[in-house]
This record gives structure tokens, sequence and C-alpha cells, in this order.
């Protein structure tokens, strides 16, 4: 199966990542989607799968969710020291933000967040591009590696 790009990954597994949100949730941690659906592909690459099934107990995924490893792909989130900063805003957009009870600060740190992450997915699979191109046409031109041995 070649290798996709992660738009399709939170397509695929949009279960998985939402499950994987509320444990780092309950964690304390705070992440977009796209930047966990990254984490975990990266994580699942590096143990040779392009998208590892999660553990069924919620304690042992958010021990996996935040080992080390994982935590490294993770871009920063909400937690920890702030700084003040200014931003210039419509004045049309605040109002209706108010209107609707939106907290404008948390708002923000959930769009930068969301930014960080698609960035840095932007990033690595600029990065990676060549590589997965590679594979993808050496499964093209020979099928998968080790397909003859698959049970299914």
């Amino acid at each position: 199966m070649p290798m996709t790009s992660q738009p399709s990954i939170l397509d695929e597994f949009p279960e998985d990542i939402e499950r994987m949100n509320a444990c780092l949730q309950k964690a304390g941690r705070t992440t977009s989607r796209p930047a966990i659906a990254l984490a975990w592909m990266r994580y699942s690459g590096r143990l040779c799968a392009s998208w590892l099934a999660l553990p069924e107990d919620d304690t042992v995924l958010t021990e996996t969710l935040l080992t080390k490893t994982l935590l490294a792909w993770l871009p920063a989130t909400s937690n920890g020291p702030k700084r003040a900063t200014t931003v210039d805003l419509p004045e049309s957009l605040l109002a209706e933000a108010s209107e609707l009870g939106i907290d404008v600060a948390e708002a923000a740190i959930a769009g930068l967040v969301q930014a960080v992450a698609e960035r840095r997915a932007s990033l690595w699979q600029q990065e990676n591009a060549d590589a997965i191109a590679r594979y993808n046409r050496m499964v093209e031109k020979n099928g998968l590696p080790l397909e003859d041995l698959r049970l299914f």
C-alpha cells in the first residue's frame, strides 16, 4: 500500500484521532488533530507500520502518547508560561465572538497550535517527499514487501 498524505489519514482514522485527543486532554495536553495524526503516523512508521492500531486500554494509550518520542512530534501547546502579545482583529469578528461566548485568547491559542501543526506536517511531507515517492514507485513495481506472507 503506498504511503498517503496526512489529510487522508485524518479522514481514514477519525475515531482513533478523536480518542487520542481525548486521552491527551485528560492528561492536560492540548494539540490539534492534524498534529496528533502526524505524530501517531511517525510513531507507527518507526515500528514499520503506516498506522498502528491503538491500544484498547485508554491508560496504555495515554502512556504511549506521553512517551518522550511521541511528545517530541507534537507541537507546543497552550500549557506552560505565557507571554503577552498584541494582535489587531476586526471589530466585527470580536463582536461576533463575544456574542457567541467565544474566549478570544483560547481561540487564538487553538488557531496558532493548528497552524504550527499544519506547517510541521507540510514541512515533514516536503522533507520526505523523495523517500515517499521512491517507496511508492517500489511498491508499484514490485508489490508490497513480504506480500506473499500475508494471511488475508
